[in-house]
């Protein structure tokens, strides 16, 4: 293994318990579930709960990450895309 790349055999137990590490699982489904996601919230009209809005600009980016870790939201945050 060249030094540059990361070692493979890490022990996650140590890490979680010396460096105070939180871990978080996220479960995500196929792309097909995304999909049938989408027909049914379109066909029932929900709102998707969007709690905050930032424009697609290097300040209102971190703002948006900055926002997302101090974990004071509720529902989704977004980046507005410029047309």
């Amino acid at each position: 293994m060249r030094k540059s790349e990361p070692d493979a055999n890490i022990d996650a137990t140590q890490l979680l318990l010396t460096k105070s590490v939180t871990v978080r699982g996220v479960q995500i489904g196929s792309k097909e579930m995304l999909e049938d996601l989408v027909r049914f919230i379109n066909k029932k009209k929900l709102r998707m709960p969007i709690d905050r809005v930032f424009n697609f600009n290097y300040k209102d980016i971190q703002h948006a990450f900055a926002y997302l870790e101090s974990r004071k939201h509720i529902g989704k945050v977004c980046i507005r895309m410029p047309d």
